[in-house]
């Protein structure tokens, strides 16, 4: 029989997670000003609102926070021209991606997982 320690089979765990992570997707459209919504992808949660302002731009706001770390939660704001995309990572969540577009439906609101690549010697 062969036995393992469980330092030993929680780091074979750990590792077969890593390895097997796909690349995915969450995404909303938030057709009137004022919709909100929250996605929760690689762990962490973004609620997103969208205003819009007199001159037909889109004032977007984001509040994210890691599910189970005992993180504050961080905001962020833009604003948004019609035709505006914008896509980028949060500071210390490597392997995540946010887009946000403003289009004439709305603002659309993307997750991505992005697959992570080690190098080794």
């Amino acid at each position: 029989m062969i036995t393992a320690s469980p330092r030993t089979l929680s780091a074979a765990a750990l590792l077969s997670l890593f390895a097997a992570v796909p690349a995915t997707a969450g995404e909303t459209v938030l057709v009137s000003s004022g919709d909100g919504a929250t996605l929760t992808e690689y762990g962490v949660a973004v609620s997103v609102y969208w205003t819009e302002t007199d001159d037909a731009a889109a004032e977007v706001v984001a509040t994210y926070k890691p599910v189970v770390a005992p993180a504050e939660p961080a905001r962020l704001a833009m604003r948004l021209e019609d035709g505006d995309a914008v896509s980028f990572g949060l500071p210390g969540i490597p392997g995540l991606s946010l887009a946000f577009e403003h289009t004439g439906e709305g603002v659309r609101f993307a997750t991505e997982t992005l697959g992570t690549d080690y190098a080794s010697n």
